[in-house]
């Protein structure tokens, strides 16, 4: 089963905070204000739009992925190596047609799946495992997030933009 935690930025000075979400009542200065707290009772304010659920997911290092995570895939090929760069989201993706387990009628079906998708190119990719069993998200590096590093997912290498 997958652990559910999450993250935020605290309001008062941008740090990284984990934990689980809370709706605070006490002290509540904002209508939408969040805070993660621990198993101890503590808790921080956070920025609601930094908050991002753990996936359940691994990079290639062992370090957790959250929403809003960018991570980097190395692809190999025909001449050298090419960088590609993913957006994780954990959202509903419609698949127009999903071939039907065999003797079922019509053969095939539209879908809407919800899960973990790394977002590229205008595609919603679901983590494929391949022929070793190994999955995507066991070949990529998280690289940084959407809240601290701003950048288009285009030119995420470049360190001119």
């Amino acid at each position: 089963m997958r652990e559910i935690k999450f993250r935020g930025k605290r309001e008062d000075n941008g740090e990284w905070v984990y934990g689980y979400l809370m709706r605070c009542t006490q002290c509540v200065t904002q209508e939408l204000s969040v805070c993660i707290g621990s198993e101890f009772g503590l808790h921080e304010w956070v920025i609601p739009s930094t908050v991002g659920q753990y996936t359940g997911l691994k990079d290639k290092d062992g370090k957790e992925i959250y929403e809003g995570d960018i991570t980097q895939l190395i692809l190999p090929n025909y001449e050298d190596y090419e960088a590609r760069f993913f957006e994780v989201a954990i959202k509903t993706s419609v698949r127009e047609k999903l071939i039907c387990y065999e003797g079922f009628e019509p053969g095939t079906a539209k879908v809407a799946i919800t899960g973990v998708v790394f977002m590229w190119n205008g595609f919603d990719l679901f983590p494929c495992i391949d022929d070793k069993g190994i999955s995507d998200n066991e070949k990529m590096n998280v690289i940084g997030n959407i809240h601290d590093t701003p950048k288009s997912l285009e030119n995420w290498w470049r360190e001119d933009c």
